[in-house]
């Protein structure tokens, strides 16, 4: 995670990370994720500097500043500031939980799914993973490595 980051009370992988108690959100899998264009291309930037992809997810459901300041209860400086990383503003888990609720996407998408580069078949497998448990997902790592051995072979 980045560095000075709040988010506590964490389940990490190589590529998602979930809280412990994320319920499944509405938008689990989007199809078209990857075939969008984004408005603009700072994306990467503000996730370098903010930590998580809150600038990418608003572009990607095409939410305002000011839409998603008012579905987060808070102003549309504090948002912008969230998403640059600008200012104090940082994200905790009260942020990431208001933002994911706005936005209708699980909370861990925040942090490691730029919506404009996913791949479809990488979205369901996060999908899928996230849904296992813990023992399930190493035999599920596991099986996905030996696939890519196989293919090299």
């Amino acid at each position: 995670m980045p560095k000075g980051s709040h988010i506590t009370n964490v389940d990490a992988s190589a590529k998602v990370r979930r809280l412990r108690d994320d319920k499944r959100a509405h938008r689990s899998h989007i199809a078209d994720m990857g075939k969008r264009a984004p408005r603009f291309a700072d994306h990467t930037t503000y996730r370098a500097n903010s930590g998580w992809w809150l600038a990418a997810w608003r572009d990607y459901v095409g939410m305002t500043l000011l839409e998603l300041a008012e579905a987060m209860d808070t102003s549309k400086g504090q948002v912008s500031d969230l998403e640059t990383g600008n200012g104090t503003a940082r994200y905790n888990r009260d942020w990431v939980e208001r933002a994911a609720k706005a936005l209708s996407i699980p909370q861990g998408y925040l942090m490691d799914v730029n919506p404009f580069a996913a791949d479809e078949v990488l979205e369901r497998m996060i999908s899928a993973y996230r849904d296992l448990e813990d023992d399930e997902r190493a035999t599920a790592a596991g099986m996905v490595e030996l696939l890519a051995q196989n293919r090299r072979a």
